[in-house]
């Protein structure tokens, strides 16, 4: 069965949420979303993005990184749910 953008991304997310994968080979292996409508997925691009240059903020500043993986916890959700996220 192919996975549709939606899943690919729930799974690199969860991968890197979970330690499995780093943020960076998750962006590497992202389907094409650039030509996307589908704000969800844009928004999942731009968040992940922040999380992989933001490691260093993330090392210092607790708070900053719960805040970061929850965001990417309430992209996974509506990206499950085919809702549009905020």
């Amino acid at each position: 069965m192919k996975m549709n953008k939606r899943q690919i991304i729930i799974d690199l997310l969860s991968k890197v949420l979970a330690g499995e994968m780093s943020p960076e080979v998750a962006l590497d292996s992202w389907p094409i979303a650039e030509k996307s409508d589908d704000k969800s997925i844009k928004k999942a691009w731009h968040t992940l993005c922040h999380y992989s240059i933001d490691d260093d903020i993330r090392a210092k500043d607790k708070s900053y990184e719960a805040s970061q993986r929850h965001a990417i916890e309430e992209i996974i959700v509506a990206l499950g749910h085919a809702r549009v996220t905020p």
